[in-house]
């Protein structure tokens, strides 16, 4: 499949747009429970942000309508190959939440990052244990001493 990007731009901008009032009107309220106690909600930061997601689709979209005319536009192909990249990141992104909820975040998250790294070509061991052990290390230590927000 072929498209210019006049077109990626008009349908990518509706797909934030509709990603950003998902993200508003369902998934924030159904995940975030809104216990105000003093000041800020704990869901104003992640509603700011499907804003401003909503709002750069709207960006998005004019800037793909406005250039829909122009000459010698970019073209765009998606392949089987790349599509099926797409399925598999999403595949183990859902593995890893799911077995967030069953082991806590350290070692989905591991897993996780070696296996996205792998598949995607890397077959350096090295560099895919260091990498799959020192990142979730760091964002567990970043939320916990930083944000003081502990991840299960």
């Amino acid at each position: 499949m072929t498209f210019n990007e006049s077109r990626v731009g008009i349908f990518g901008g509706i797909f934030w747009i509709l990603f950003g009032l998902f993200l508003y009107f369902y998934l924030i309220p159904d995940q975030i429970a809104d216990a105000r106690q003093y000041g800020v909600s704990p869901r104003y930061v992640p509603n700011a942000v499907a804003g401003l997601i909503s709002f750069f689709g709207v960006v998005m979209s004019i800037a793909g309508y406005r250039g829909r005319n122009k000459k010698n536009q970019a073209q765009y192909t998606f392949n089987a190959r790349e599509l099926r990249f797409i399925a598999f990141s999403l595949l183990v992104i859902m593995a890893n939440i799911i077995a967030f909820t069953y082991i806590g975040y350290l070692v989905p998250a591991m897993f996780a990052i070696a296996v996205l790294m792998y598949g995607y070509g890397n077959r350096n061991y090295i560099k895919i244990a260091l990498c799959s052990v020192i990142v979730p290390v760091c964002i567990k230590f970043f939320f916990a001493y930083t944000l003081q927000m502990y991840l299960p």
